[in-house]
């Protein structure tokens, strides 16, 4: 799983999220609502085919989000419930702290003997929202595969400013040598 144990931070005991001092079990059950998705697999088994799916293909070497976000994830132990959140923050070079506006969060918890998914647009074009949404969806079946948009598909531009960038052309090839 490439450098994913190195990328995370899982979190112990009365674990706080995004610094507002909210508990993150709390804070996953208030936020799960009537569009979550439901899934067979545990938390953490969930959370392990999307943190795969979004360090691979969104800010992976290709990924539209590398330079312009960053993910941070958030993990009760399964003792506590195993709830999980993930937040896309936008990159803030200029602050102490990289970590900037939140743009979009996902918060898996326990649900029977599954869990239930929820992805909330914070401030993500729509468009891309919807993409983004579409990944988690193919993630969570256990499809690895990026789909166009976040293999390298969204203009810089978009991702960082938050406003549809025009599509650049695709480069000529180059012909015989």
């Amino acid at each position: 799983m490439h450098h994913l144990g190195a990328i995370l931070f899982i979190a112990g005991l009365g674990a706080s999220v995004g610094g507002c001092g909210a508990n993150l079990l709390e804070t996953a059950s208030l936020s799960l609502s009537s569009d979550a998705t439901v899934h067979p697999d545990k938390p953490i088994d969930l959370y392990s085919k999307i943190a795969r799916g979004a360090l691979t293909c969104w800010f992976g070497s290709q990924g539209s989000l590398k330079k312009t976000h960053i993910f941070h994830a958030d993990a009760a132990p399964e003792h506590r419930g195993g709830a999980v959140e993930i937040v896309v923050h936008e990159r803030d070079q200029g602050a102490p702290s990289p970590r900037s506006l939140r743009t979009y969060r996902i918060t898996i918890a326990t649900s029977g003997e599954g869990s239930r998914m929820m992805a909330e647009n914070l401030k993500m074009p729509d468009a891309m929202g919807k993409d983004m949404r579409a990944d988690l969806a193919r993630w969570s079946t256990g499809n690895a595969t990026c789909s166009s948009v976040g293999a390298g598909g969204w203009g810089t531009a978009a991702a960082s400013t938050g406003r549809d960038a025009e599509p650049k052309p695709a480069p000529a090839l180059k012909s015989g040598r």
